[in-house]
């Protein structure tokens, strides 16, 4: 698909009390304003807010795109986060076991994670992109290098099949990074294609210090306070043709 016919949303969500403050009706609205007849959501280590954004979706003639970053963890590698989204019903019952599992296996209640064990028994119906800067192939790349990056992308590629991507961000046009340098020649050498996606926390700019105010709340700081968790003030929804630009 074009630019112009998907939008996908990389959201933290307002659902799990965690860094978004994007409303479903708003998102919604941006649809139908801007002609896009499909979003997507993907909360943290959790589907909760997967119904409520489906059935409103689904309501205006809106298809939801259901995902979800989930933190994987391998003794062998450092631990990160891939984007797993559902394809199909199949695919949803195989994020919904996958979730379950990151949960309810032992000794990850308090810091829920999945193994490639477990993608590999459960990934009929999914699509997985391979992170943004929190994600696997990232953490991996700059802790241990190419070649740790390497076998975890061959990893991928033996599970998912066809259904692997790259995923790249950018906060500055023709901002210089290595990573993403390595990523696009490796797409054109394994023919692996590569998705551009944005960190989305508000609708608009104009949004960026209310939503920076709701940031200290959660996390009992001041807007003064030294080493707290800040977003930058690009992460708003951006247009297609911004996003095009972007990566131009």
């Amino acid at each position: 698909m074009s630019s112009s016919q998907f939008i996908h949303i990389r959201n933290y969500t307002q659902y799990s009390l965690s860094l978004g403050a994007l409303r479903i009706n708003d998102l919604i609205n941006y649809c139908i304003k801007n002609k896009s007849p499909a979003i997507g959501i993907s909360d943290k280590n959790n589907l909760f807010g997967s119904m409520e954004f489906s059935l409103d979706c689904v309501k205006h003639g809106v298809q939801p795109i259901i995902s979800c970053d989930l933190s994987v963890v391998d003794e062998n590698y450092n631990s990160g986060n891939i984007l797993l989204t559902v394809s199909s019903k199949t695919g949803y019952e195989s994020l919904s076991k996958l979730v379950t599992l990151s949960y309810l296996s032992e000794n990850r209640t308090n810091n829920p994670f999945i193994t490639f064990d477990e993608l590999s028994e459960n990934n009929d119906g999914l699509i997985c992109l391979s992170g943004g800067k929190d994600g696997l192939i990232n953490n991996n790349y700059l802790n241990l290098g190419k070649d740790k990056s390497l076998e975890l992308i061959n990893n991928f590629l033996s599970i998912f099949k066809n259904n692997f991507f790259f995923e790249i961000q950018r906060i500055k046009k023709l901002e210089v990074d290595p990573y993403i340098e390595f990523l696009v020649n490796l797409s054109l050498e394994k023919k692996i294609p590569l998705i551009a996606t944005n960190e989305n926390y508000f609708l608009e700019k104009k949004f960026h210090e209310s939503h920076d105010a709701l940031i200290c709340i959660s996390q009992q700081k001041y807007i003064d306070s030294e080493n707290r968790k800040k977003i930058n003030f690009k992460s708003f929804l951006k247009k297609p043709n911004e996003m095009v630009d972007l990566f131009e």
